[in-house]
């Protein structure tokens, strides 16, 4: 029962959705009308009425580059009632490559709906996703956008170099507005690794964690464990007190006894 209960209070976190401040934005190209160039960054000066415009080619976009990594919920598009603004079949893609094409990074949704003159909210089919650009493809049309707004949480990985137990570690990353570590991709793996360079302990405990009351594994921020980088050679041990912790030399995930002491990995 008691760790029924310290199970739920370590999945269980608060995720408030902020509006998010774009840094800079960019665009395939730009509709000017005679002294007034319909730029990228009119799509989020707060101006409404003001658009950003392509001049049509068979390749659109425009991308917003957050300068961080974000966890991102919905993004929200408004456009006047104008009679060229066609968003059927554009793409929203959420990755963290600069480039632009809309096979580097994730499709968030496919725009199926859209109604002119109004506010229109698309989360991603499959959740939340993490990114640093925000890229809004449409291959057949002049792409216009009015206002862009992107909603989500800045995420980012903080080594703590303080050798402590798997809780203890959770509590301090808690304890400072952050979370134990989670990874989800390669890019995240990554971005983990250069961390762990600094480290002073062979291994740097991870937020994922087992537990024997259910049966499986889970990251403590309520995420599903879908990409893994265990230790092909390791014998993962299911057991009651067990977390992952990843290897200061190869970089592969092992599982760990609980009460262990190591490095840990904060997620901003």
């Amino acid at each position: 029962m008691m760790w029924s209960l310290l199970f739920m209070s370590l999945i269980i976190v608060s995720n408030t959705q902020n509006l998010i401040k774009v840094g800079r934005t960019s665009q395939s190209s730009t509709w000017k009308d005679g002294s007034v160039a319909y730029s990228s960054e009119r799509a989020v000066d707060g101006i409404w009425t003001q658009c950003a415009d392509t001049n049509g080619n068979n390749s659109n976009w425009w991308s917003a580059d957050l300068l961080c990594l974000y966890e991102i919920y919905n993004i929200m598009i408004y456009n006047i009632n104008q009679s060229n603004i066609i968003m059927k079949g554009a793409q929203i893609v959420i990755g963290n490559s600069s480039e632009k094409t809309n096979t580097t990074g994730n499709v968030c949704k496919t725009i199926t709906n859209f109604t002119l003159n109004q506010n229109n909210t698309f989360q991603c089919d499959g959740g939340s996703i993490w990114g640093r650009y925000v890229t809004i493809y449409l291959q057949t049309n002049i792409l216009i956008l009015c206002e862009v707004q992107i909603y989500g949480i800045r995420k980012g990985l903080m080594l703590i170099p303080e050798n402590r137990t798997w809780l203890d570690s959770l509590i301090y990353c808690r304890d400072h507005n952050m979370d134990l570590a989670y990874i989800h991709d390669n890019e995240t793996q990554a971005w983990a690794e250069l961390e762990l360079q600094n480290s002073n302990s062979p291994f740097v405990w991870l937020g994922l964690h087992y537990t024997c009351t259910l049966g499986f594994w889970f990251w403590v921020g309520g995420h599903p464990l879908q990409y893994k980088n265990w230790d092909p050679n390791e014998k993962r041990k299911n057991e009651c007190d067990m977390s992952v912790a990843m290897k200061k030399d190869n970089h592969s995930w092992y599982s760990k006894p609980d009460n262990e002491t190591f490095n840990f990995m904060c997620i901003i």
